[in-house]
């Protein structure tokens, strides 16, 4: 493999920075005045992807090199980062958002439209030439992957119940989208974003469009394998007890 020998920089953005201490700092604070004081080992990995994501040199070669490299910085802060930060949250914290905000249908359909919209080639060209945009999507794409996995694994379930049917149907419907758009990058001969086809390449032997095909790739197929986790762990707690099963977490 004929790795280039660019400068991949850590992205050391105050704000980013300031936001994970300040989370890290207000799961500690809190959960020692609660009597149920979450899954810790849950809530820490999950934290860490945002770091992973934003901070180490991913953040440099999704913005630079690599489509494929921005593919997995945007599975972790909403597919792998949200779903254990809410897994990891104690039972308090369902009483934060309001019900509303919790309605299933809602909340897939609004994170599957900003998943799909930013994905499109002039709204996603964008992000790469305009930092503030670049921020808008990003901070779009954690809010409501939140809200998306909330009514799944965050405390929710018991304020808003979900029946493990739904969250089932929930979830495949989810995944839908997603391996729409991933296929399309998969599949494509062409590449469908400018800025890849111009921009120095990291891997020598990794073309813009083979670049791309693994960005599709990567999008529905360990997108889809992200769904079918919780899925599978919903579908064997049916089998294992039926009838005690309950709607929420």
């Amino acid at each position: 493999m004929n790795l280039q020998p660019l400068p991949l920089p850590w992205t050391l953005d105050p704000s980013v920075i300031t936001g994970v201490i300040l989370a890290g700092f207000a799961y500690t604070y809190f959960g020692r005045r609660l009597a149920d004081r979450g899954r810790p080992w849950l809530f820490w990995p999950g934290l860490a992807c945002f770091v992973v994501a934003l901070v180490t040199p991913l953040d440099y070669a999704s913005d630079h090199y690599l489509l494929s490299a921005h593919m997995v910085q945007h599975i972790l802060l909403t597919m792998v980062g949200p779903p254990l930060v809410l897994a990891g949250l104690p039972v308090a914290a369902g009483r934060v958002l309001p019900r509303f905000l919790l309605n299933p249908w809602l909340t897939v359909t609004v994170f599957n439209l900003v998943l799909i919209g930013w994905h499109w080639p002039r709204f996603y060209q964008e992000t790469l030439l305009n930092e503030n945009v670049h921020i808008i999507e990003h901070l779009m794409f954690m809010a409501t992957a939140f809200l998306f996995w909330w009514p799944i694994v965050g405390p929710a379930g018991k304020a808003n119940p979900v029946s493990p049917v739904m969250k089932i149907g929930y979830l495949a419907i989810a995944g839908l989208p997603p391996t729409v758009v991933g296929m399309t990058m998969a599949l494509a001969p062409v590449p469908l974003y400018a800025f890849y086809t111009t921009a120095p390449r990291l891997i020598g032997e990794l073309s813009p469009v083979a670049d791309q095909n693994l960005a599709g790739i990567l999008m529905f197929g360990l997108g889809n394998l992200i769904y079918f986790v919780p899925i599978s762990r919903i579908f064997l707690r049916m089998m294992d007890d039926p009838e005690r099963v309950p709607a929420g977490n």
